[in-house]
């Protein structure tokens, strides 16, 4: 017999001597098991036998000592676990219960290399969460295979990734060295907050709405910018705005705008308001919105273009000259008939321009102020008319 089987013998002998009671057939019982021994003529133990699985046979010398021993059949494992009944009695498992701590990990997974001892590599098999993190050996492990394997946690380390998140509290075991976890152990590689089919690291639109397609950036139709102009496709309302130009909520830029509806541009309109219905020139305004000759009377309304800056002019643009009753731009004797005309037909109510001397009254003062008036413009024109 080898030394180690010796010694698994006499540790199986002194345990049964603790709980066998004797019976007069020389069979003795351990609990559920029994232990039958037979005897040669000189009262020496021949064979033992247990439970009919085990059995020890030994020849003695001619002075009594052993000269052979004989093992028969296995080492019973009554729970079937891998570790026989023998070492399970030596140490701190149950032979009855193949998962002593009830973590899901058979005790001979756990105690792989059957010695009945806790090796540094192996979980322990009265203990159901070996590292102490919150987690059972069995949820780690979740293969109960005594492997960690892909997708899971290290029953032995209570922090499988190093990523200072405990593994109770980590829903993400497996962060990627150097990369920087939530308060969930989750790292942006690791998350696809949108549900979008591409993680946070790599995804450029983080809010793709449900159901709709990403492309490998992230991004759905709806949250592109085609045109690069800060709206995105869904809510750009001009989709080709020009290359730094800036453009509105909408999307538009002056150049693809022409808010007045006038035909031309906004960036090259003028005159932004344009009524409805009138024409426009190039730059975008209508007669109404022009004074060329800067009169105060616009274009539509000037019958006198090309009034000189600074003149007086009436209604329609015309240059207005104080004793030119006429219009002609010229005061002459003409011009004297008109006060004396108004004067003549008494019409109070007339023409108020004609009170050329400003006392209220239209009289022969007004036709006198305007004659002398004639008269100097006659002598500085060296004219003899």
């Amino acid at each position: 017999m080898k030394p180690d089987v010796w010694k698994q013998f006499y540790l199986l002998f002194s345990m049964t001597l603790i709980f066998l009671v004797l019976l007069p057939d020389s069979t003795a019982r351990a609990g559920n098991y029994s232990i039958v021994y037979s005897y040669n003529s000189l009262n020496q133990v021949e064979k033992v036998a247990y439970n009919a699985s085990f059995s020890i046979e030994y020849t003695y010398s001619p002075t009594g000592s052993i000269t052979q021993t004989a093992i028969g059949g296995d080492m019973p494992d009554t729970d079937e676990d891998g570790l026989t009944d023998e070492m399970e009695y030596a140490g701190c498992t149950d032979s009855a219960n193949a998962d002593t701590d009830g973590d899901g990990i058979p005790d001979g997974i756990e105690d792989a290399n059957h010695d009945g001892q806790v090796s540094t590599d192996e979980t322990d098999p009265c203990n159901s969460d070996s590292d102490g993190d919150g987690l059972s050996d069995g949820i780690e492990d979740a293969n109960h295979n005594g492997e960690l394997d892909a997708g899971e946690s290290d029953p032995l380390d209570a922090d499988t990734d190093n990523d200072g998140v405990k593994d109770n509290l980590d829903r993400c075991p497996n962060t990627p060295e150097g990369e920087t976890p939530d308060l969930e152990g989750c790292s942006p590689s690791q998350l696809d907050t949108d549900n979008d089919g591409i993680t946070d690291d790599l995804d450029q639109c983080p809010n793709t709405p449900s159901g709709a397609v990403a492309d490998p950036n992230g991004c759905a139709d709806s949250q592109k910018d085609d045109d690069n102009d800060g709206i995105i496709n869904s809510k750009d309302q001009c989709i080709d705005t020009p290359s730094g130009e800036l453009a509105n909520v909408n999307g538009c830029s002056a150049s693809q705008l022409d808010t007045d509806s006038d035909g031309v541009k906004d960036n090259v309109d003028k005159c932004p308001d344009t009524p409805e219905g009138e024409t426009p020139n190039e730059e975008g305004c209508s007669l109404s919105q022009l004074d060329t000759d800067n009169d105060g009377i616009t274009d539509d309304l000037d019958q006198c273009k090309g009034t000189p800056t600074g003149t007086n002019v009436d209604d329609k643009g015309c240059w207005l000259i104080i004793g030119d009753f006429n219009r002609d731009l010229i005061i002459d004797g003409q011009d004297c008939l008109i006060p004396l005309m108004i004067l003549t037909v008494r019409q109070t109510s007339a023409d108020k321009s004609a009170d050329v001397n400003d006392d209220g009254k239209i009289d022969l003062k007004d036709a006198v102020w305007v004659l002398r008036k004639y008269e100097n413009k006659r002598e500085a024109d060296g004219s003899s008319e």
